[in-house]
C-alpha cells in the first residue's frame, strides 16, 4: 500500500483488521444508551439547521 503526507502527517492506507470479541465482553449498556442518545441529538441538531438554511434561501 502507498504512503500519503497530509498536514506533515503519513497515512498509511492499509486494509482494517477486524477481529472477534472475547467470548466473556459484556457491554455497558447505560454507557450504550447515552452514546446513542447524544448521536439522536446531534443528528436532530444537524437536521433542524439544514432545514433553517433552506428556509432562509
Amino acid at each position: 500500500m502507498s504512503n500519503t503526507a497530509l498536514n506533515d502527517m503519513k497515512y498509511n492506507f492499509e486494509p482494517l483488521i477486524l477481529f472477534q470479541p472475547k467470548s466473556d465482553y459484556k457491554v455497558d449498556a447505560q454507557e450504550l444508551k447515552k452514546s446513542i442518545d447524544k448521536s439522536k441529538e446531534l443528528i436532530a441538531r444537524i437536521q433542524k439547521k439544514k432545514a433553517i438554511k433552506k428556509t432562509v434561501k
